[in-house]
């Protein structure tokens, strides 16, 4: 299924701040969005995916860190992703 991600560019960069990927196996479908900001936070509302309710969460602790993990609801299909983070939501 395509994927259109309206995000705008990092500071500096020609690279979008918010990238995705949608995977479909027999089992589930998922869709993982990336905030590449190192220091903003990015409100992603989706259209055409009903959400499971939440997202997990993996964010960077730092540029060199580990993770943190954790999970957010959402709020009227919208999720607020943190800097250096990799959303998985479950849609269906």
């Amino acid at each position: 299924m395509p994927l259109i991600i309206d995000s705008p560019a990092l500071e500096g960069a020609e690279v979008p701040a918010v990238t995705g990927a949608y995977l479909v196996t027999d089992d589930a479908k998922w869709l993982f969005l990336v905030n590449r900001s190192v220091t903003e936070e990015v409100l992603v509302t989706l259209e055409d995916f009903p959400p499971s309710g939440y997202a997990d969460l993996l964010t960077g602790e730092d540029l060199l860190g580990g993770w943190r993990t954790g999970s957010q609801c959402f709020e009227f299909n919208t999720l607020t992703l943190p800097p250096m983070s990799v959303a998985r939501v479950t849609v269906g």
